[in-house]
């Protein structure tokens, strides 16, 4: 099934070192005191270091002086992070002014060309801080106390994961070298592929320790297990290869028998998200409240339904991390304070929470969307607001009336160019329909596909891409719409599209009938909706119902024989009964 697709931003070489000039700026006017922004240094500089690395780097890894000048510059990053975190800051000062001088002798060599950069999903969705790669190296030292360490990081994200630990390491005293690499090949079987330049580098000293820093492991596992194995058929013995993941796994459910076999063999350090803010005491810097509830991976449902009320289905994975605070009555300024219940949700770290933010600022300014009260260390606060989650059903004018302005809000305030190609659409249409109904309704698809793509448009929209009925809340002053900000920019299609997939994913989960789609397409226009959605929606009908196909089946066969596997499999039947009477629909 394809539902997965990267989060790619079109951009260049001078634009990435404008942007880095300019949040060096600012930590320079906080004086090297805001954490945050500095986080953002360390995050801006791996996208940019990862993107230029894989363009110099296209069929293996390399190893060129502006390579090597690109992985200076980014430790000197992780630097200014690890004084900043151990409140160094004249130190940090220090660094940054290093780094600035890295950053214009950069400017002086490289080319102006164009980049693709790629959003780290840990730091955008997952709530992963480099912080806590921080605390896993210095846990590792403590450990084995080694003398000399080859740090390697998995691009994307772990090009700055592995700046921060060898930052760490080297304040410690440790001499480390930090490298980067591209696992190539098949997502289950992996493969290191290395210049003779950059081989030599790693094999200089087999008998360091070889740190390999990544997010994950993911489905697979075998990214991890790919360094190993380049490491292992070097020499290097199990023993000195160590991993710094974001998790432990259960091995039995990585998808790759290499992955299976190799994973126990190499000790791992990890430090969590809880271990981070909470064991360690740290709570309230990240949240300035007590009581705290956790209603992350599908635990809200307990807070917005009554046990006997179906609940919708939910793959705990890939939700943000959620909490609901409830603070002291207070009648201080603060409206933190004076709220009855604040509700902060992970929006991402850095550039990520920022657009976020600003999104979800607009949304309430025009009264679709809670109330945003600040922005913390990639959490934003929302004012907490008691509402009913709907049902399908519940398609009284006054809701249908506010969905079709919220749709035509969308599409004015946010516009976007488009982050999927007719091509990828495409493919990813045809090869969910083949796994889920079959080759012969695939085909059907390929045979109109000239057809469809006068459907397609390239004009696009940061949609909202999240339309189902529990995302909108009936509360005692009207409707809001919940879960609207960010899907448009995560790992999975559609990305940014036409507004026509979110007019097609309102009337496909509210399961509208033919007449009443009809109707509330009348009431979208009629309230100033796009002109050309309705010669879209074949396609873009076609292309949602692939898609949420897709994404049920991929739940209902990783989560199993649980509720919410089960609730999958019986959404996965829906889209795929929808998905045929469309298809039969083109040929009327």
């Amino acid at each position: 099934m394809l539902v997965y697709g990267d989060s790619i931003t079109a951009t260049t070489v001078r634009n990435c070192m404008s942007e880095l000039f300019a949040v060096c700026e600012s930590i320079a006017n906080t004086r090297c005191q805001d954490h945050e922004v500095i986080t953002e240094l360390l995050i801006e500089h791996g996208e940019f270091e990862s993107a230029l690395t894989d363009d110099l780097s296209p069929e293996r890894d390399e190893w060129t002086p502006t390579i090597a000048a690109l992985k200076t510059a980014g430790v000197l990053t992780g630097d200014i992070a690890v004084c900043s975190h151990q409140e160094l800051f004249s130190e940090a000062h220090a660094a940054l002014t290093t780094y600035e001088r890295e950053l214009r002798n950069l400017a002086l060599i490289l080319p102006d060309k164009p980049l693709k950069t790629k959003t780290p999903e840990g730091y955008a969705f997952y709530a992963l801080y480099p912080e806590m790669y921080l605390q896993a190296a210095v846990t590792f030292y403590e450990n084995r106390a080694p003398a000399r360490v080859i740090c390697i990081g998995i691009r994307s994200i772990g090009t700055s994961l592995s700046s921060i630990v060898t930052a760490a390491l080297r304040r410690i005293g440790i001499c480390v070298e930090a490298y980067t690499v591209r696992p190539r090949g098949d997502c289950f079987d992996r493969r290191i592929v290395l210049s003779r330049e950059l081989s030599a580098c790693l094999t200089r000293e087999l008998d360091a320790h070889y740190l390999v820093a990544d997010e994950g492991p993911g489905l697979s596992g075998s990214s991890f297990c790919s360094v190993a194995r380049m490491l292992s058929e070097y020499g290097v013995t199990d023993d000195r290869i160590v991993f710094i993941p974001s998790w432990i796994p259960d091995v039995g459910s990585l998808r790759s028998e290499h992955a299976r076999k190799v994973w126990p063999l190499h000790e791992k350090y990890v430090c969590g998200f809880e271990e981070l803010w909470f064991a360690q005491g740290r709570k309230a810097k990240l949240f300035p409240s007590p009581g705290m509830r956790d209603l992350s991976a599908g635990r809200w449902r307990s807070l917005l339904y009554e046990p006997r009320r179906e609940q919708p289905a939910v793959y705990p994975y890939t939700e943000r991390r959620k909490y609901l605070y409830s603070p002291p009555h207070s009648e201080g300024k603060d409206a933190l304070s004076r709220d009855s219940g604040i509700f902060w949700k992970f929006a991402g770290l850095g550039k990520h929470g920022k657009a976020t933010y600003r999104r979800a600022e607009v949304l309430h300014q025009l009264g679709f969307g809670p109330e945003p009260l600040r922005l913390t260390r990639g959490f934003i606060a929302y004012r907490f607001g008691h509402g009913r989650p709907l049902a399908a059903s519940e398609r009284s004018p006054e809701f249908l009336h506010f969905a079709a302005r919220y749709i035509i809000a969308v599409e004015r305030e946010f516009p976007a160019p488009a982050s999927r190609s007719w091509d990828e659409m495409l493919e990813m249409v045809r090869a969910n329909t083949a796994e889920g109904l079959g080759a012969d309704w695939a085909n059907r698809i390929l045979r109109r596909a000239d057809t469809l793509q006068e459907r397609y448009s390239s004009t696009a929209t940061a949609v909202d891409g999240r339309m189902q009925p529990w995302e909108w809340l009936r509360t005692a002053f009207g409707f809001i719409k919940t879960d609207a900000t960010d899907h448009h920019n995560d790992h999975f299609f559609p990305g940014r599209q036409h507004i026509a997939w979110d007019v097609t994913g309102f009337m496909v989960e509210f399961r509208f009938t033919p007449d009443e789609r009809k109707n509330f397409l009348e009431r979208y226009f009629s309230a100033g909706g796009k002109s050309d959605v309705r010669a879209r929606l074949p396609f873009y009908t076609i292309a949602y119902l692939a898609f949420r196909l897709g994404y049920c089946v991929f739940a209902a066969e990783t989560l199993g024989d649980t509720q919410d596997g089960r609730g999958f499999l019986s959404l996965a039947e829906y889209y795929g009964g929808a998905l045929k009477t469309a298809i039969l629909d083109l040929d009327k």
